[in-house]
């Protein structure tokens, strides 16, 4: 029922949005982690991965959406774990939780279990997930909804100041 609720969102929003069209969301596969992490380069980077069944990762996307205008520079990725028939779902989430400005993944049609083993061995796919990295690379992982003030912590301890 709640795909069909999506599915119904996405049509209208097709038709009446332009935005929806400049979203650009990558094919996550074997390797593709190493990718995102190269793009770090010495920076605190925060990756999130969700899925379109994940309530708690609702809620979540709107503290990615407030501290990425907060701190423009800071480098969030965001990670779709559902599979590619879903891209249209995932867009239309990305779109109304005003997200198209950051960088993005999905899941490609590996087996989920594999990605998630590549991105952390450890993980074994409850959601919201996210990762904080900071400048050494080092990672704290996080399973569940954040807390808005040990993230701000975090990014407060991690951030140049100014």
């Amino acid at each position: 029922m709640k795909r069909l609720i999506v599915h119904l969102m996405l049509c209208a929003s097709i038709c009446f949005s332009p935005l929806a069209a400049a979203l650009d969301v990558n094919s996550f596969s074997a390797g593709s982690m190493q990718q995102i992490r190269s793009t770090a380069a010495g920076d605190i980077q925060i990756v999130s991965l969700w899925s379109v069944d994940c309530n708690s990762c609702y809620k979540e996307m709107g503290l990615w959406q407030q501290l990425s205008a907060e701190y423009p520079q800071l480098q969030l990725v965001m990670i779709a774990t559902d599979a590619p028939q879903y891209r249209a779902e995932v867009e239309q989430v990305l779109t109304e939780k005003q997200l198209t400005h950051l960088r993005h993944w999905q899941f490609d049609h590996t087996t989920s279990q594999r990605l998630r083993y590549e991105i952390d061995p450890t993980w074994y796919g409850e959601l919201p997930r996210t990762y904080l990295y900071d400048r050494d690379g080092r990672r704290i992982g996080i399973s569940g909804l954040l807390n808005e003030e040990v993230l701000r912590t975090w990014l407060a301890q991690s951030l140049p100041t100014k």
